[in-house]
């Protein structure tokens, strides 16, 4: 079947659809059934999944096929993020415009700079860490937001070794800024309440889920206090955003379109 041969045959289901719910004779628990079946197959029937790595238009492919709205940020990616962005077209006014957040885990915030960091701990605290010897156990021994100060501990200790020797990987300085938004803002108040929220809209997705000015350039490595603002690492705690919008491209296949991280992102 084509694309316009299932426009068709979908909008006839539709239409036939209307006609039963205007008959006003059929059970309200059956009505309801036939209204979740319309919305279905204009906002969730399928989903597009967006693969590539960075930098290869994904996002772009994404705002433009969500009717050229700004939603996931473009030109600003580096391989630190994994946040899924998705969208999909609601015939509910109520929640056109409306998203919602998935926040990281305590271990998936711990997986995007324990490969890096691992030795680090184990060279501050040896009898703890000595029989931790992947990445993915770190993840099991960290505790938050008791461990925070040890967090901090070892990425003080990254960075002067990071000065004293002038150059690192872009992997390990990657994953010691991560470890530094982490540490700083983790238990920040202003974080505490987008956690407590459900009223965000599309616009405020926008501005979480991208990286802030400078990100690699600015001279964060200094002391205390983070050069980034909490509001400006959200995106660091942000595993997945999903948003409703009234779009003709989405509607006109039922779609939720997923922008996925670039392959290898972490």
């Amino acid at each position: 079947m084509d694309a316009r041969t299932y426009e068709l045959r979908r909008d006839e289901l539709v239409g036939l659809i209307d006609k039963a719910l205007e008959l006003g004779a059929i059970p309200a628990k059956t009505g309801e059934s036939l209204k979740a079946v319309r919305r279905k197959v204009y906002e969730n029937q399928f989903r597009i999944v967006l693969v590539s790595g960075f930098e290869c238009g994904k996002s772009t492919t994404f705002n433009m096929l969500c009717d050229g709205r700004e939603i996931s940020p473009r030109g600003l990616m580096v391989p630190t993020s994994a946040t899924i962005v998705s969208a999909q077209n609601t015939v509910d006014a109520s929640m056109a415009g409306k998203a919602s957040i998935v926040w990281r885990s305590d271990r998936e915030l711990t997986l995007i700079f324990a490969k890096q960091l691992l030795r680090y701990f184990k060279e501050i605290e040896p009898a703890r860490f000595k029989t931790v010897n992947q990445a993915d156990q770190l993840c099991d021994v960290l505790n938050y937001p008791a461990d925070l100060p040890l967090l901090k501990k070892v990425v003080s200790k990254n960075m002067a070794d990071l000065k004293r020797a002038g150059t690192s990987e872009e992997a390990e300085r990657n994953a010691l800024l991560m470890a530094h938004l982490i540490a700083q803002h983790y238990d920040s108040p202003w974080l505490a309440k987008q956690k407590k929220r459900s009223d965000f809209t599309v616009e405020d997705i926008s501005k979480m889920i991208c990286f802030p000015d400078n990100y690699q350039s600015r001279p964060w490595m200094g002391v205390s206090p983070c050069a980034f603002s909490a509001e400006e690492s959200a995106f660091a705690f942000i595993r997945q955003a999903h948003c409703y919008i009234r779009s003709e491209n989405l509607k006109r296949t039922g779609s939720v379109l997923i922008d996925c991280p670039g392959l290898f992102a972490s």
